[in-house]
C-alpha cells in the first residue's frame, strides 16, 4: 500500500519537475532513490523498515514515467515516436519480467533477501553511466517543428495544440504551471485518454495479479497449466506492443485521422480471448494458450499508440505533466 500511496503523489510533484529541472539528473536521482532503498532492504530487521524502504522505492517507479517520456518526446521526431514509446514499454516489461523470474529463481534457493542486494547493482551503475554520458535534449517548444515536413499528423490534434496558440509559459512560477494544467485538463484528447486508461488499468491489472489464482482455484486446473497460461499471455503481450508499435507509426504516417480508430478497435477486440479464458472450455491445452496469445497480443497492440497520443497532446502546452497521468 505505502509504494503506491507513496508513489501515486510523488508522480505527479515529478512530473510537475520534469517541465523545469534538467531531466537526465532528475531521472538519475529519483532512479537512485528507488534502487538505494530496494538496495537497504537487504538489512531491514522490522516490518516499518520494511515498509518506508518499500515505500520509498514507490518514488521511483511513479516517478520515472514522466521524465523517461517527456525525453522520449524531445529526442524523436513525431514520425517514429510511436516505434520510440513502444520500445521503452518492451523494454520496462522485459525488466519486469526478468527480475520477477530472478527473485523467484534464487529468492527460493538463497532467501527473500539476496535479490534486493543483486538487482540494485546493475541498476545503480547504469545510472553512473547514464548522468556521465548521455546528454539532456533540447525542449520543443510545440509540436509545430515538429511536424513542419509532416502536416498531415498535426490535423488530428485539437486546434489550440498545432502550434496557432502555442502556449509558452515561463517555468518556475505557480500560476503559469496552473494555466498549463487547466490547458491540459481543458483538451479533449487528453480527457478522453484518462477515461479511457484509468477504468481499463483495472481489468488488465487484475489479471496479471489473480489469473492463476483464478484458474487454479476456481477452474481446478493444475498451477503448471495455470501459471503457462499466463506465461503465454504475456509473451503475446510483447509480441502486442512490438506490433502495435509498428503498424501505428504506419497508420499514422500515411492516415494519422484512422490511428485513434485503429487503436481502439484492437483494444475492444482484446476483451473476447480474455472472457473465453475466464467463462470458457479449457480442456484442450492448445487452444487455452492460443487464445491467451491472442490475448495478449491485441490487449497491448494499443499501448504505444495510446501512449503517443499523451506525448503529442503534451508537446502542445509545453507542459509534459499529464503523462504522468496517464501512466
Amino acid at each position: 500500500m505505502g509504494f503506491f500511496l507513496l508513489g501515486a503523489p510523488a508522480g505527479i510533484f515529478i512530473g510537475i519537475l520534469t517541465d523545469t529541472l534538467n531531466r537526465m539528473v532528475l531521472l538519475v536521482v529519483i532512479a537512485l532513490i528507488g534502487e538505494i532503498s530496494c538496495l537497504l532492504v537487504y538489512w531491514c530487521t522490522s516490518y516499518r523498515q520494511l515498509f518506508l524502504l518499500r515505500s520509498l522505492t514507490g518514488i521511483s517507479i511513479g516517478g520515472g514515467g514522466p521524465i523517461i517520456f517527456s525525453l522520449i518526446a524531445d529526442y524523436f521526431r513525431t514520425t517514429s515516436l510511436i516505434e520510440a514509446t513502444m520500445l521503452i514499454g518492451i523494454c520496462m516489461s522485459m525488466g519486469d519480467c526478468a527480475g520477477q523470474t530472478f527473485a523467484g529463481l534464487v529468492g527460493e534457493r538463497y532467501g527473500w533477501r539476496l535479490p534486493f542486494l543483486v538487482i540494485p547493482i546493475p541498476s545503480i551503475t547504469i545510472c553512473l553511466i547514464m548522468l556521465l554520458t548521455v546528454p539532456e535534449p533540447r525542449r520543443r517548444e510545440s509540436i509545430a517543428p515538429v511536424d513542419n515536413e509532416h502536416l498531415t499528423a498535426v490535423s488530428i490534434l485539437p486546434e489550440h495544440m498545432n502550434g496557432k496558440t502555442n502556449i509558452d509559459l515561463k517555468p518556475g512560477n505557480l500560476i503559469d504551471l496552473l494555466l498549463k494544467l487547466k490547458c491540459i485538463f481543458c483538451t479533449p484528447t487528453i480527457l478522453i485518454l484518462l477515461s479511457m486508461g484509468i477504468p481499463c488499468c483495472i481489468p488488465w491489472a487484475i489479471i496479471k495479479r489473480f489469473l492463476i489464482d483464478y484458474l487454479s482455484v476456481n477452474r481446478g486446473l493444475s498451477t503448471a497449466y495455470a501459471t503457462l497460461t499466463l506465461t503465454v499471455y504475456g509473451i503475446g503481450g510483447f509480441i502486442g506492443q512490438f506490433l502495435g508499435g509498428f503498424i501505428g507509426q504506419y497508420v499514422f504516417n500515411r492516415h494519422p485521422r484512422i490511428l485513434s480508430y485503429v487503436a481502439g478497435l484492437v483494444a475492444m477486440t482484446g476483451v473476447f480471448p480474455v472472457i473465453y479464458i475466464i467463462n470458457g472450455s479449457l480442456e484442450c491445452h492448445g487452444v487455452v494458450y492460443s487464445v491467451a496469445l491472442l490475448g495478449g497480443i491485441l490487449s497491448a497492440m494499443a499501448t504505444p499508440t495510446i501512449r503517443f497520443l499523451a506525448l503529442v497532446s503534451a508537446l502542445g502546452t509545453n507542459c509534459y505533466t499529464c503523462t504522468y497521468f496517464h501512466s
